[in-house]
């Protein structure tokens, strides 16, 4: 049985209309994610400044944390 252009059409829009529902809840799910990721994330430049940070103490170097350093305050 052959179907009519109307109802072509009314399938084909209800095709379109459950994958445009479809892509926007995969846009909302991705977001989603790489927010969670980015919340996270260290950064390499976070965690270098923090090292350094907690490597200099009383305006010394700790050696445990810079072992082979020849630099000196």
């Amino acid at each position: 049985m052959e179907l009519s252009s109307s109802d072509k059409e009314r399938i084909q829009h209800q095709y379109d209309a459950l994958a445009k529902k479809t892509l926007v809840g995969e846009a909302k799910s991705h977001r989603r994610t790489l927010a969670k990721r980015a919340a996270r994330e260290v950064t390499f430049f976070g965690f270098e400044r923090k090292r350094t940070r907690a490597a200099f103490h009383n305006g010394r170097i700790r050696k445990r944390l810079f072992p082979f350093s020849s630099v000196r305050l």
